[in-house]
């Protein structure tokens, strides 16, 4: 009797703990649905909005989660199209109130980044009732008080069914626990399955609950540290070695892979392009410097403007031709025209430098030869 007494009262305690959570969903809900419409025109007004109204991060990403799977249609005829321009993409999901995934989920980190709370849009694919769908689809990652958790605004907002879209809450692809994620999401990258021993593809597709296969654990919080310090390219690399490392089992992944080796390729020929304009441009203004130096020499440094004067122009024309060096240095793996023209240019700099040794000497006989007499250096060959 003892014990049926304290499992009522366990019940009744987690009854009333649900009940509690419930209303208070409900009271962050109602609130959400009713910002005016003037501050539903861009992810900033509506962030601050949030702001505004919501202390906690849970709060403000429930917010967040009701207000797009309630104001943004999935776009039928649209769902096969990708764009990577993320902010244009936003501004059109807003203005139309349609969209597919990537848009969903573009929406839902900008605004979850917005009022302040660290989120991610991850991409994968996903299984229903059993049934692996090869075709990509992205959600998004958030962190709630140094948690983890899945949201996935685009299943959240309905679901299709004879190419219509059937618009109702699923509050089941809210603040997924990543044990529970991983049932029906499957991220390209292993990193966000936020799992001490993640899955393989193949245990994904094959629905493997008891593997046989000897793991390795992976300390993916070690592994999210890093990333927050990684740059772009870096990021890239350790996504695509990741990505690789977990199996490519379908068309689906080894296009993801393909695509991240696009993307590091692009990154560094844009790096390299900027770089090398940087480089080229600075050694431009040297030369320009270098020019009016030598102008202000021909004229005897006349009008006087003072000893500092002269030394801050050779100063400055030094430190555009060391700047240009420097870019050229930094340059990763040119291609051989591009490592052509940096040839050239590294000769021109060291040429432009042997210039400005030369014109470092005359100034240093100048500025050890009194005012009255300097007039006579003025004659030698320069």
């Amino acid at each position: 009797m003892k014990k049926f007494r304290m499992s009522l009262i366990f019940i009744l305690s987690f009854i009333t703990i649900l009940n509690a959570q419930n209303r208070k969903i409900r009271s962050v809900d109602k609130s959400i649905l009713s910002i005016p419409d003037s501050l539903t025109t861009s992810t900033k007004a509506i962030a601050g909005y949030i702001n505004s109204n919501y202390r906690t991060e849970e709060n403000k990403l429930r917010a967040v989660f009701i207000w797009i799977t309630e104001n943004i249609q999935y776009d039928i005829e649209n769902m096969y199209t990708y764009n990577q321009d993320l902010a244009n993409s936003i501004d059109k999901t807003l203005k139309t109130r349609k969209g597919v995934c990537q848009n969903y989920t573009g929406l839902f980190q900008d605004i979850a980044s917005k009022v302040g709370v660290k989120s991610y849009v991850v991409f994968g694919y996903t299984k229903d009732y059993a049934q692996v769908n090869y075709n990509p689809h992205s959600w998004c990652v958030a962190q709630i008080d140094s948690s983890w958790y899945m949201f996935d605004p685009t299943w959240g907002a309905g679901s299709t069914a004879d190419s219509k879209f059937i618009k109702k809450l699923n509050d089941g692809c809210y603040k997924m626990l990543p044990k529970k994620s991983i049932k029906t999401h499957m991220p390209f990258d292993p990193l966000w399955q936020f799992l001490d021993y993640p899955i393989t593809n193949n245990e994904f597709c094959q629905d493997c609950k008891n593997s046989t296969i000897e793991k390795t654990f992976f300390n993916y919080r070690d592994s999210l540290e890093l990333f927050d310090s990684q740059d772009c390219i870096d990021r890239l690399i350790a996504e695509k070695k990741r990505t690789e490392g977990n199996k490519i089992n379908s068309y689906l992944i080894y296009i993801r892979t393909q695509q991240l080796e696009r993307d590091i390729q692009s990154y560094y020929t844009k790096h390299v392009s900027e770089k090398y304009d940087l480089s080229n441009n600075s050694f431009k203004d040297g030369i320009y410097l270098l020019n009016c130096f030598i102008d202000y020499r021909n004229d005897r440094f006349l009008p006087d403007k003072g000893d500092a004067y002269l030394k801050q122009m050779l100063a400055n024309i030094e430190d555009k031709f060391k700047l240009s060096k420097e870019y050229l240095d930094s340059i990763e793996k040119p291609k051989p025209n591009t490592l052509l023209s940096m040839k050239y240019l590294y000769k021109s700099i060291e040429s432009a430098m042997v210039n400005v040794a030369e014109q470092k000497d005359f100034l240093d006989k100048v500025l050890k030869t009194k005012k009255q007499y300097r007039k006579s250096l003025f004659y030698d060959k320069m």
